[in-house]
C-alpha cells in the first residue's frame, strides 16, 4: 500500500479535471483553440519560506477547483490517475 503524497514548501498536487461547459459560472466555449485546463486541488505543501523564516501558506486548499497553466509542472501517476506538481505561484486562478 502506497502512502499519502505530501508537496513540500509551496508546490500543490492537482489532478486535471474535465471540462464541459461551465465552471465556476465561467462558460468554456466549444470554438476555443486550445483546451482549458482546469485542475482540482489534491494536496498542498505549507507553504514558501521567505529569507527570515516566516512560511507564507498557500492560496489554495484542498478541493479548490484552479485554472492551470497550458504548460508546465511536473507529471505524476499515482494509483492510476495523474496529477501535476506545480509551484503554487504557477496556478492562474481559483473557482468559487
Amino acid at each position: 500500500m502506497e502512502k499519502s503524497f505530501v508537496p513540500l514548501l509551496n508546490r500543490v498536487l492537482v489532478r486535471q479535471a474535465d471540462v464541459t461547459g461551465a465552471l465556476g459560472g465561467v462558460l468554456i466555449p466549444s470554438t476555443v483553440q486550445t483546451p482549458v485546463k482546469i485542475g482540482i486541488v489534491e494536496a498542498v505543501g505549507i507553504g514558501h519560506r521567505t529569507n527570515n523564516g516566516t512560511v507564507l501558506p498557500p492560496l489554495v486548499k484542498k478541493g479548490d477547483k484552479v485554472l492551470l497553466p497550458e504548460t508546465g509542472g511536473i507529471p505524476i501517476r499515482r494509483e492510476n490517475k495523474d496529477y501535476l506538481l506545480l509551484h503554487d505561484d504557477e496556478l492562474l486562478g481559483v473557482f468559487h
